[in-house]
């Protein structure tokens, strides 16, 4: 009996340590705002409840210079109605780090935007742009994340030599990407230099059973010398990409392909719909 007595005190002493951390709930997009800002880019986050955006306005959480480093489970529940934009930055996430996670999330009527104006900081310097419906850029794990929406990258003026990349659920992808889905109206314009794409602008990560359907499209603004890559999946490619797909319709001035344009590493297990 004794012994029994010490044996569940000490496991209950375990399951209880409090040196693990509970994540912390959001239940709100006021909640989910405060990310970066009074809660920390490196913090463990789970959805409680599905979150309406409609008529609130939010700024992709994170940068390249202060990137997310934490964790959200979407915990099988929604952000819908959300509208970001910036000027380097479109997507709930600007900048997913190497040791972010972002998973079981859905977002529903996203809308995403990117819009260089010619006066960017008062500089002659643009540097590229990057926009998507989940994150900008990531370069850390993106698991069972759904989207449906808007995403569009646009230059003007003495910006058009921006580079754009522009994808369905992620702009550039360094990272993974598993088991996730986009379809997403996607447009990139006013650029001379672009990557677009139904999934992803630009990949030099992984890509494993993701899908993408919806609209690619492009405008180089008549610029005959603009060099475009688009693709209904990937616009660029120079990762890995296994057991994915795309339904997406393509139309684009420039170079073209229903599925992948830059076909540079492995793809296997690929098939293009329609």
């Amino acid at each position: 009996m004794r012994t029994l007595w010490v044996g569940v005190a000490f496991f209950a002493l375990s399951f209880c340590d409090p040196a693990i951390a509970a994540p912390i709930q959001i239940d709100t997009i006021q909640q989910l705002d405060q990310i970066g800002t009074t809660l920390p880019l490196s913090g463990d986050y789970v959805l409680g409840a599905n979150i309406n955006a409609a008529g609130y306005s939010f700024a992709p959480i994170a940068t390249e210079g202060s990137p997310f480093t934490g964790t959200l489970d979407g915990n099988g529940f929604s952000i819908s109605d959300l509208t970001t934009s910036g000027p380097l930055y479109g997507g709930l996430f600007g900048f997913i780090g190497s040791s972010g996670v972002v998973e079981n999330l859905t977002l529903s009527n996203l809308s995403s935007n990117t819009s260089l104006g010619a006066d960017y900081n008062g500089s002659s310097y643009y540097p590229s742009a990057y926009a998507g419906s989940l994150a900008a850029i990531n370069a850390g794990t993106i698991s069972s994340v759904s989207a449906n929406g808007t995403v569009a990258a646009n230059g003007s003026g003495s910006v058009n030599f921006t580079p754009l990349f522009v994808g369905g659920l992620v702009g550039q992808n360094q990272g993974t990407i598993n088991s996730s889905n986009a379809a997403v109206s996607v447009s990139g314009a006013a650029s001379n230099f672009m990557n677009v794409g139904g999934l992803v602008g630009n990949n030099v990560g992984a890509i494993t059973a993701s899908t993408a359907a919806g609209n690619v499209t492009t405008n180089g603004g008549g610029n005959n010398n603009a060099q475009y890559t688009v693709g209904g999946l990937v616009g660029s490619n120079s990762g890995d990409i296994t057991r994915s797909s795309a339904s997406a319709s393509v139309a684009d001035s420039g170079d073209v392909a229903r599925l992948i344009r830059d076909h540079v590493a492995r793809c296997s297990d690929m098939m293009s719909l329609g």
